[in-house]
């Protein structure tokens, strides 16, 4: 049995002391521990505290858990327990809680790297980092699940900030942003298809990037469809048409679906 406790959704304005104030009402405290930011030196909105004797966690457990502490609805289990899906299970049934979009992530971050970093800024409940279906290599944007304040400072400290050499774009997930599909004619059979993630990467988080085949050959078409955030697509569209990649000249535009308006030369359709 632990003696040590967590405690999660802790206000950003709590200290050391006042944390051991309140657990003293149980018994004996050993030991506070509250992980600070690295840079600002404040705190990340949990912590730890130990208790002498297991009987007194367990006391404090069960008379703090879900209690208010400085005007935040605080979490407390014991240490040994994961605290993460522990307070996320919380969060769902009172239904608080934000996912934020994270995009332009290099294709090196892990999930952990992403989570860890968010860690900074309050207590991660979810993270996930979606991955190419065919390859399995990550798409380049993940989503984090925080508590609604801890995701507004998140955003706040994260948007535009440079994360494993990219410049992170967070903000608030919506199943109401909408995606564009893009067509991408007059590619070299030469041009692989890393190359031209990479290339649109560059401009915007791409979700996807399919390059058809010839069922007979198995060899490239010459065409692929990108699929990347409308406003990022549409800067694609400006900067890529004309780009010219592996000795060919890109023709860009919006991929129309097959019986859809505007079946001119060199439109795509899927």
């Amino acid at each position: 049995r632990i003696r040590e406790v967590y405690i999660g959704n802790l206000s950003y304005d709590i200290d050391e002391a006042s944390l051991k104030e309140t657990f003293e009402q149980f018994g004996v405290v050993t030991e506070v521990i509250l992980p600070v930011k690295r840079g600002s030196g404040t705190i990340r909105g949990f912590g730890y505290v130990t208790m002498a004797s297991v009987q007194e966690a367990n006391e404090a457990i069960d008379q703090l858990n879900e209690t208010e502490l400085l005007g935040r609805t605080v979490y407390v289990s014991p240490a040994d327990q994961p605290p993460t899906r522990k307070y996320q299970e919380k969060v769902k049934e009172k239904h608080i809680g934000t996912e934020l979009y994270v995009g332009n992530i290099s294709f090196d971050t892990s999930p952990e790297d992403i989570s860890t970093h968010f860690e900074n800024y309050g207590s991660v409940l979810e993270c996930s980092m979606p991955k190419f279906r065919d390859s399995g290599r990550p798409r380049g944007f993940a989503f984090v699940t925080m508590s609604d304040e801890d995701a507004s400072h998140a955003i706040e400290q994260t948007d535009g900030v440079e994360f494993h050499g990219r410049n992170l774009k967070v903000n608030k997930s919506s199943t109401s942003v909408k995606n564009m599909k893009l067509f991408v004619g007059n590619l070299s059979f030469d041009t692989e298809r890393s190359t031209l993630e990479g290339l649109f990467g560059d401009i915007g988080t791409v979700i996807d990037c399919y390059m058809p085949e010839d069922k007979m050959t198995g060899k490239p078409r010459g065409f692929a469809f990108v699929t990347m955030l409308s406003d990022v697509a549409t800067k694609a569209i400006e900067e890529m048409n004309g780009y010219e990649l592996d000795g060919r000249q890109l023709r860009v535009n919006e991929a129309q679906p097959k019986g859809g308006y505007g079946g001119g030369r060199g439109r795509g359709k899927y």
